[in-house]
């Protein structure tokens, strides 16, 4: 399995650095503040990584939720863990 994942990590870069050399020139960007020329694949990196950082800043809310919801469940479930085993060392009486 760690293989196929090296496999398509290289392939990935493959592309990448084709895309790169078929695509080697310079796009005018024009932004609010100003304007100015830049290398197109270091625009998409740059684009890409601007994504990865705000969808790792939208998700990071739910995934604390989630952490502090399991959390919660594990001390539930280790509070009834105990209190099974605190039932289970009692003897039982019969009531005759």
């Amino acid at each position: 399995m760690r293989y196929l994942l090296y496999i398509f990590w290289f392939f990935l870069i493959v592309i990448g650095v084709s895309f790169s050399a078929l695509n080697a020139e310079s796009v005018h960007l024009d932004y609010y503040i100003g304007d100015t020329n830049i290398f197109l694949p270091l625009l998409l990196i740059i684009t890409v990584l601007i994504g990865i950082a705000l969808g790792s800043i939208l998700l990071s809310r739910s995934v604390v939720a989630l952490r502090y919801k399991n959390h919660k469940l594990r001390m539930r479930l280790k509070t009834a863990e105990i209190e099974l085993e605190n039932l289970r060392t009692i003897p039982l009486q019969d009531n005759r």
